[in-house]
């Protein structure tokens, strides 16, 4: 409840301050119509403090004081929606949390470059391993997993391409945001965004869970520097997320440091061995719940709807596994219905952290599928 009430009283001196400025024109599909300013939602909050972004209002404000003040309080309202300290909760629990990245990241071969990349939203970590001439392969983590995630495909792929792995703006990581994404397009921009300004084309998307879901977005909304899009076993998407998924998401949100906190998180990434590279990568995921401000500022996991997978213009392929957090068999069903010329790959023994698992499958239908689409060959 703290939360809110300083959210709200932040949100008070904001739009009283645009209001006597007469900035109160950013529009009503900014703010909610209510002259009672203790109403505000936090997402009606948010959107303000993106307007001034966007407009740049502060600098429409004729007086130095009411500048000062909308400043302030915009700046304030960032600080509580995770804007601040790069979305983490405060600066110690940033560095904290960096320390155990940077623990999980160094299974990865070291990055030949080291992109940090300005977007509308913020500015995007990217590590590349190889010259920026080779065939690109970008890789998307999963929800809370980071790059770090990918030292298998870093190491199994960087030999045929050039590997780009990617912070996510909205989660934990070495990105820095200050504005949020609200949709899935906005999504989609900030990665089109990130391929843009590294000047990569004809690249090799590849989305594991929460990351293919955003990846299957990026695909239907501005694929022409796609040439293929790889989901390794996507989240909603190609099958609705079981309640325990749910739940357990519930559970680090709400406890994150609770042993069912612990127990619960290890069963998303298949119950690894105590002290392997998949257990420390589990350690890394439940410690972004309980360093990293609620995830208010990344797109809301909603289920793929047949015409979204459909409007993909591009070869496709689907890894799923065995044992995950969703049924990979009623996913296979609707694949062969809605979209069946998407490639299906099941690993039936692997589980959420089937690239970790099984390297070697996931690279060789990766690499696979690349060499077969590459330009003129197709």
């Amino acid at each position: 409840m703290v939360f809110f009430h300083e959210l709200s009283d932040a949100g008070v001196h904001l739009v009283r301050g645009l209001d006597r400025q007469g900035v109160s024109g950013l529009g009503p599909q900014l703010i909610t119509p209510t002259r009672d300013y203790s109403f505000y939602s936090p997402n009606a909050l948010i959107r303000i403090v993106n307007s001034l972004a966007d407009l740049a209002a502060v600098d429409r404000l004729s007086d130095p004081a009411y500048r000062g003040l909308v400043s302030a309080a915009s700046q304030r309202l960032g600080d509580l929606l995770g804007l601040a300290d790069g979305g983490f909760k405060n600066t110690a629990a940033r560095q904290h949390y960096l320390t155990a990245y940077a623990e999980v990241r160094a299974l990865s071969p070291r990055p030949d470059i080291v992109h940090d990349v300005e977007t509308e939203f913020g500015t995007v970590r990217v590590y590349q391993h190889g010259p920026s001439t080779g065939e690109p392969v970008v890789l998307v983590h999963g929800f809370f997993l980071t790059s770090a995630m990918w030292w298998e495909q870093v190491s199994g792929l960087a030999s045929d391409f050039t590997v780009y792995a990617i912070d996510m703006l909205g989660q934990p990581g070495a990105s820095t945001q200050t504005k949020k994404m609200s949709t899935p397009a906005d999504a989609a921009r900030c990665i089109t965004a990130v391929l843009e300004k590294l000047d990569l084309s004809d690249v090799h998307l590849v989305g594991h869970s929460y990351g293919g879901w955003l990846a299957t977005h990026m695909a239907a909304a501005t694929p022409h520097r796609l040439a293929t899009l790889t989901l390794v076993d996507p989240a909603h998407t190609v099958a609705r997320l079981f309640a325990r998924f749910w739940r357990t998401l519930a559970l680090l949100l709400l406890r994150p440091r609770s042993a069912r906190a612990q127990r619960a998180a290890a069963w998303v990434l298949g119950d690894p061995p105590a002290d392997s590279p998949v257990d420390a990568l589990n350690s890394l995921f439940v410690a972004g719940f309980a360093s990293f401000a609620p995830p208010l500022n990344t797109p809301p996991l909603r289920f793929a709807s047949n015409r979204l997978l459909r409007s993909v213009d591009l070869p496709v392929q689907v890894l799923l596994a065995g044992n995950t957090i969703h049924s990979s068999v009623r996913a296979i069903r609707r694949l062969a219905s809605v979209v069946p010329t998407w490639r299906r790959h099941l690993l039936p023994d692997a589980s959420h952290a089937l690239f970790a698992e099984y390297p070697g499958e996931v690279n060789g239908f990766i690499r696979q599928f690349a060499v077969a689409h590459r330009r003129g060959t197709s």
